[in-house]
């Protein structure tokens, strides 16, 4: 029951943030296709929510500074009504336009990266170990 909740949680979170906007003519191109990787993450005792949301402002800033990032989004939820995350404190979403920045940016991953500076910042206060990248397509109403 604990899975099926979990996965119900992300889908609604995909549903949600994949689908803000409409497109005049959604066959002409795959403007309304995205990447969302999405990282399962427990906090550390003594780091609150702000703290997070600090270090996810960094995370997004460090992300917009790698090749392909640059149109990054970043999101935080925070489960509000949900019976049981486990050991999911906050899931990590980030939304790139494509598999190519997606691809880009963790081809350019490596220790002196911006990026890869900004994780070694946040180890042992954040964990995320787990990650599921999704292919997220608008609904559009004709």
């Amino acid at each position: 029951m604990k899975n099926i909740m979990h996965c119900l949680f992300v889908f609604v979170l995909l549903m949600v943030v994949a689908a803000p906007a409409s497109s005049a003519d959604p066959a002409a191109s795959d403007d309304n296709l995205r990447v969302i990787q999405v990282w399962a993450c427990e906090i550390a005792d003594g780091v609150t929510e702000a703290d997070v949301d600090a270090m996810g402002a960094a995370k997004l800033n460090a992300f917009r500074q790698m090749p392909g990032g640059e149109g990054v989004k970043m999101h935080l939820l925070w489960p509000v009504a949900v019976n049981n995350t486990g050991q999911v404190d906050v899931h990590v979403v980030v939304e790139f336009p494509s598999f190519v920045d997606w691809g880009k940016l963790w081809d350019a991953y490596e220790d002196a990266s911006p990026l890869a500076r900004e994780d070694d910042a946040t180890e042992g206060k954040i964990v995320c170990p787990d990650s599921v990248i999704w292919e997220a397509h608008d609904v559009i109403l004709n």
